[in-house]
């Protein structure tokens, strides 16, 4: 079951997050926070966000790709308000578009169709995700600094994403359905630079952990890694570009 290796899954979404706000960090002790028009979003307080492939977005395996041409959120995807110790959150649902399965040349394979289940062809679709802001390093999240990733997990159960293979041309291990499991950490390019348009950046190696200031103290929290089926791992690799939705201006502050 190697393909499963997809991470696909993880790997799609994660994105998402990222790419409707730029993160912004609290007082002393706190945590990144999300700042949308100039004022950092009050707990609870939500802002809507939209999503564009920025590249195409690529998920590998030893036997295959998967890369997809579009992304975009389902209507209700939004980022939400921390205050203090409790880093902003949000909660979104990629929509990936253009997919198709890629032999490792990047020849496509056109006896062999990949989406989501119940999705059309070509289209794959993330579980309603749960995104975080936490900081990218000990060092940033002892001093508060805007070096932040946004980690995306499933809201709810280890499913990232469903996929389902069908054709008589697919790669081993075939034609069939299969379950990814896991969650993905995005890397918030422009940092605390104010711009309409943010990116999240998933790179070829996976972000493993991020940080938390925990009482002035760095806490780390460990991304688990995208496995298919709870077999192999799989690795996603593309960027996403996120703005608030009407758009308007936003930025990060210490």
């Amino acid at each position: 079951m190697r393909l499963m290796r997809f991470g696909l899954a993880a790997v799609l979404v994660c994105l998402a997050v990222v790419a409707g706000v730029a993160p912004a960090l609290a007082g002393s002790t706190g945590n990144p926070q999300w700042e949308v028009g100039g004022s950092v979003l009050k707990s609870s307080e939500t802002k809507e966000i939209s999503l564009a492939a920025s590249g195409s977005q690529k998920f590998k395996t030893s036997e295959l790709t998967v890369a997809c041409s579009g992304a975009s959120l389902e209507a209700g995807s939004h980022i939400t308000g921390g205050v203090g110790a409790t880093p902003g959150t949000g909660t979104e649902q990629i929509v990936y578009s253009g997919c198709v399965i890629n032999k490792t040349n990047e020849e496509v394979i056109a006896g062999c169709k990949v989406n989501s289940t119940g999705a059309a062809a070509g289209t794959v679709k993330t579980e309603k995700l749960t995104a975080k802001l936490g900081y990218a390093t000990i060092v940033a999240a002892e001093t508060e600094t805007p070096t932040t990733v946004t980690d995306l997990k499933p809201e709810t159960g280890s499913s990232f994403l469903q996929l389902e293979l069908s054709g008589e041309s697919c790669p081993f291990p075939g034609a069939g359905k299969y379950n990814i499991e896991g969650e993905v950490a995005l890397k918030n390019v422009e940092g605390s630079t104010e711009k309409a348009k943010h990116t999240g950046e998933a790179p070829s190696t996976a972000v493993k952990a991020f940080y938390l200031n925990n009482g002035g103290l760095p806490k780390e929290e460990k991304v688990k890694t995208l496995k298919v089926s709870s077999l192999a791992n799989g690795v996603y690799v593309g960027s996403v570009i996120g703005t608030t939705s009407p758009e308007t201006g936003w930025a990060a502050v210490n």
